[in-house]
């Protein structure tokens, strides 16, 4: 169904604003399974429903530059369609993603969104991989940490090359592209860290994989917090926030020059309300006038001239346009609890005659390899199944199916019956096969044990 009016929501808000009356609408454009790091050619019909001809002058923005243009500007005739081509960058982001672009027209509707629909599957075991290195006192190194890369997708994959490009910490690969060891550098700035290493591998398959990581580096100057949220703002009437930082030992402390990484804030360094010497306050607020992003982050990065040092801390939040409204759904929910009721007992009397689903049964795929089946009684989280097998009792575990076996199922309890058939077997083999899952966020689990498959060129069919 055509999309014309694209909403936000945040926890329990709806953001709701008065939008023109649309002219351009368009699908949402679905990509199915993907890799990350991967570059993606796509295209969005878009169709025109007025009687002039509208243009699409430019992009807006993108969610996290995820998705750029090709074929800009793009004018669409009366009652007419035309394609909209943009390549789409698949990032680090796994499981269940939307994407989004907003483009300018030059007509009295205020943009047009294109949505990208898509999971992104990692072929890396563990991925996302996370690495704490904890807490490390200024001007020393923790213990390095050893990451080890392996895949039962791509058993051939190899690290070529691993980046920081924040240059915090110091990635050596090791064992002939199958491990990285990650060491802090002992020259970080004071304050909390947090990262990504990313690694180029050997497959074209999936060309990117990237190792989150995080530490303090705690010196002499803390200050209260390290991440300051500014919660939820509007556009023109933005409030500050004050941010407290000291000299632990009591030493008279003074703050150089604050530089800014992101979203634009406005900084004021004044004296702490007691008057201590070794302590200044941060009043900070979010520069509504060049914000362009409804969540905005900013990285503050202060200098210490006395320590011969610098500070990092955060300022975060999500700031609405001034003609929003925010409403609270619990609120709105309670005060319309009688009409809830009559559309409950509605619905309830529809489903009452309604069959109910007792169990699920998929078919028998055709063929001659051996045949796997599983039972499963809830699909609610899971996004989809992969079947695995390997050659010998010990030997490491392969994935067979190139794309994710999809659960049919998202009702409690409704018990499911999967079968799946090994066509590349060959006659005389024994095999081992393991079935796993995927959920809604990349994450896999085993969900059999290993099951042994003796494969007879007398009994092709057998299980």
């Amino acid at each position: 169904m055509p999309v014309r009016l694209a909403t936000s929501s945040v926890a329990l808000l709806c953001l709701c604003i008065a939008v023109a009356h649309a002219t351009l609408s368009v699908d949402h454009v679905q990509l199915g399974e993907q890799r990350p790091g991967r570059v993606l050619g796509a295209s969005a019909i878009v169709e025109n429903d007025s009687a002039t001809a509208v243009t699409i002058s430019g992009e807006v923005r993108s969610s996290g530059d995820r998705i750029r243009a090709l074929n800009l500007p793009l004018k669409i005739g009366a009652h007419a369609s035309a394609e909209l081509k943009f390549d789409v960058h698949v990032d680090r982001l796994l499981g269940k993603q939307v994407y989004y672009a907003d483009f300018s027209l030059d007509n009295e509707q205020k943009n047009l969104r294109i949505a990208v629909n898509l999971f992104v599957d990692s072929a890396i075991d563990g991925e996302p991989m996370t690495v704490d290195l904890g807490l490390i006192k200024a001007g020393t190194q923790a213990p390095a940490r050893r990451v080890d890369l392996s895949s039962r997708d791509l058993p051939d994959l190899h690290a070529r090359t691993a980046t920081d490009q924040s240059k915090l910490v110091d990635a050596e690969i090791v064992d002939d592209g199958k491990a990285v060891v990650l060491r802090n550098r002992q020259d970080a700035p004071w304050g909390k860290h947090d990262g990504w290493i990313e690694i180029a591998t050997t497959s074209t398959t999936q060309p990117t994989a990237w190792i989150k990581y995080s530490f303090e580096t705690r010196g002499r100057v803390v200050p209260e917090t390290y991440a300051v949220s500014a919660g939820l703002q509007h556009v023109g009437n933005v409030q500050s926030h004050t941010l407290f930082i000291r000299d632990t030992e009591g030493a008279a402390l003074e703050l150089g020059k604050i530089t800014q990484r992101g979203a634009p804030v406005v900084v004021i360094v004044t004296k702490c309300p007691v008057n201590e010497t070794s302590c200044r306050s941060l009043e900070l607020k979010i520069d509504d006038a060049k914000v362009k992003d409804a969540r905005f982050s900013s990285e503050l990065t202060i200098d210490l001239p006395q320590y011969s040092q610098k500070l990092v801390v955060k300022y975060f939040g999500l700031i609405l346009p001034a003609e929003s409204k925010i409403v609270d759904l619990n609120a709105a929910s309670a005060s319309q609890a009688s009409d809830d009721t009559k559309l409950d007992l509605k619905a309830a009397l529809g489903a009452a005659t309604q069959p109910e689903l007792s169990s699920i049964t998929m078919p028998i795929p055709e063929g001659h390899g051996p045949l796997l089946g599983w039972d499963v009684e809830n699909e609610q989280q899971i996004y989809g199944y992969i079947v695995y097998r390997a050659d010998g009792e010990g030997a490491p575990m392969r994935r067979m199916n190139e794309k994710v076996i999809r659960t049919v199922s998202q009702k409690d309890n409704v018990p499911v019956k999967y079968y799946w058939r090994d066509d590349s077997a060959q006659p005389g083999r024994t095999y081992w096969y393991q079935i796993g899952t995927v959920d809604q966020s990349d994450v896999r689990a085993d969900l059999t044990p290993r099951v042994k498959k003796a494969y007879s060129s007398q009994a092709p069919g057998s299980r």
